[in-house]
Protein backbone atom coordinates (compact mmCIF):
# COMPACT_ATOMS: atom_id res chain seq x y z
CA UNK A 1 0.00 0.00 0.00
CA UNK A 2 2.90 2.34 0.74
CA UNK A 3 4.05 1.94 -2.88
CA UNK A 4 0.69 3.08 -4.24
CA UNK A 5 -0.17 5.93 -1.85
CA UNK A 6 1.92 8.71 -0.30
CA UNK A 7 2.16 8.66 3.53
CA UNK A 8 0.06 11.84 3.82
CA UNK A 9 -2.87 10.18 2.03
CA UNK A 10 -2.66 7.08 4.24
CA UNK A 11 -2.41 9.20 7.40
CA UNK A 12 -5.36 11.42 6.40
CA UNK A 13 -7.42 8.28 5.78
CA UNK A 14 -6.51 7.08 9.27
CA UNK A 15 -4.74 3.96 8.00
CA UNK A 16 -1.35 4.91 9.45
CA UNK A 17 -0.35 6.79 12.57
CA UNK A 18 1.78 9.93 12.73
CA UNK A 19 4.73 7.57 13.39
CA UNK A 20 3.95 5.80 10.08
CA UNK A 21 2.71 2.55 11.65
CA UNK A 22 -0.28 0.87 9.99
CA UNK A 23 -3.36 1.12 12.20
CA UNK A 24 -3.86 -2.64 12.38
CA UNK A 25 -0.21 -3.66 12.60
CA UNK A 26 0.10 -3.99 16.38
CA UNK A 27 -1.93 -7.10 17.04
CA UNK A 28 -5.25 -5.72 15.86
CA UNK A 29 -7.55 -6.98 13.15
CA UNK A 30 -9.89 -5.05 10.84
CA UNK A 31 -13.61 -5.74 10.70
CA UNK A 32 -15.26 -4.43 7.52
CA UNK A 33 -18.87 -3.27 7.72
CA UNK A 34 -20.84 -4.16 4.59
CA UNK A 35 -24.17 -2.83 3.39
CA UNK A 36 -25.51 -4.27 0.17
CA UNK A 37 -22.17 -6.01 -0.34
CA UNK A 38 -20.34 -2.64 -0.28
CA UNK A 39 -17.84 -1.67 2.43
CA UNK A 40 -19.31 1.28 4.36
CA UNK A 41 -16.98 1.29 7.36
CA UNK A 42 -13.92 -0.25 8.89
CA UNK A 43 -13.59 -0.96 12.57
CA UNK A 44 -10.79 -2.72 14.37
CA UNK A 45 -10.23 -4.63 17.56
CA UNK A 46 -6.96 -5.32 19.29
CA UNK A 47 -6.20 -8.97 19.91
CA UNK A 48 -5.55 -8.19 23.60
CA UNK A 49 -7.79 -6.51 26.18
CA UNK A 50 -5.87 -3.29 25.43
CA UNK A 51 -2.62 -2.53 23.63
CA UNK A 52 0.35 -0.75 25.22
CA UNK A 53 -1.38 2.62 24.67
CA UNK A 54 -4.58 1.43 26.39
CA UNK A 55 -6.43 1.13 23.08
CA UNK A 56 -8.94 -1.68 22.57
CA UNK A 57 -10.95 -0.55 19.54
CA UNK A 58 -9.61 1.02 16.36
CA UNK A 59 -11.50 3.32 14.00
CA UNK A 60 -10.63 5.27 10.89
CA UNK A 61 -10.47 9.02 11.49
CA UNK A 62 -13.52 10.94 10.33
CA UNK A 63 -15.58 7.87 9.43
CA UNK A 64 -18.91 7.69 11.31
CA UNK A 65 -20.10 4.43 12.84
CA UNK A 66 -21.95 2.38 10.24
CA UNK A 67 -25.47 1.20 10.99
CA UNK A 68 -24.64 -2.36 12.03
CA UNK A 69 -22.22 -5.16 11.28
CA UNK A 70 -23.90 -7.96 9.28
CA UNK A 71 -26.83 -5.79 8.19
CA UNK A 72 -27.09 -7.72 4.92
CA UNK A 73 -28.56 -10.64 6.93
CA UNK A 74 -31.78 -8.60 7.23
CA UNK A 75 -32.34 -9.08 3.51
CA UNK A 76 -32.05 -12.88 3.61
CA UNK A 77 -33.21 -14.04 7.06
CA UNK A 78 -36.64 -14.23 8.71
CA UNK A 79 -35.14 -13.43 12.12
CA UNK A 80 -31.79 -12.10 13.38
CA UNK A 81 -30.00 -11.89 16.71
CA UNK A 82 -29.13 -8.27 17.51
CA UNK A 83 -25.87 -8.02 19.50
CA UNK A 84 -23.68 -5.30 20.91
CA UNK A 85 -20.75 -5.28 18.50
CA UNK A 86 -19.36 -7.30 15.64
CA UNK A 87 -17.43 -9.70 17.88
CA UNK A 88 -20.63 -10.77 19.68
CA UNK A 89 -22.40 -11.10 16.32
CA UNK A 90 -19.55 -13.30 15.06
CA UNK A 91 -20.02 -15.52 18.13
CA UNK A 92 -23.73 -15.88 17.34
CA UNK A 93 -22.93 -16.73 13.71
CA UNK A 94 -20.41 -19.33 14.90
CA UNK A 95 -23.25 -21.28 16.57
CA UNK A 96 -25.33 -21.12 13.38
CA UNK A 97 -27.63 -18.13 13.91
CA UNK A 98 -27.75 -14.93 11.84
CA UNK A 99 -26.21 -12.14 13.92
CA UNK A 100 -26.09 -8.37 13.56
CA UNK A 101 -23.80 -6.21 15.69
CA UNK A 102 -24.57 -2.62 16.66
CA UNK A 103 -21.22 -0.77 16.55
CA UNK A 104 -21.55 0.90 19.97
CA UNK A 105 -24.05 1.43 22.76
CA UNK A 106 -24.35 5.08 21.71
CA UNK A 107 -25.01 4.40 18.02
CA UNK A 108 -27.98 6.00 16.29
CA UNK A 109 -30.11 2.95 15.51
CA UNK A 110 -33.07 4.76 13.92
CA UNK A 111 -32.14 3.55 10.40
CA UNK A 112 -31.53 0.03 11.74
CA UNK A 113 -34.96 -0.07 13.38
CA UNK A 114 -36.55 0.86 10.05
CA UNK A 115 -34.71 -1.94 8.28
CA UNK A 116 -35.65 -4.50 10.94
CA UNK A 117 -39.41 -3.89 10.81
CA UNK A 118 -40.00 -6.83 8.47
CA UNK A 119 -37.60 -9.14 10.37
CA UNK A 120 -37.95 -10.95 13.67
CA UNK A 121 -35.38 -9.76 16.20
CA UNK A 122 -33.86 -11.50 19.22
CA UNK A 123 -31.88 -9.17 21.50
CA UNK A 124 -28.57 -10.48 22.86
CA UNK A 125 -27.11 -7.54 24.73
Amino acid sequence: MRRDFPPEVLENAGLITANRFFLFSRGGFPIPYLDGGRIVGLFGRTAHATDEDGIRYLRLKGVPDPVAWGIDAVETEDAVVLCEGAIDALSVIEVGLPGIGVPSATSDVSELIGRLQETGVVLAL
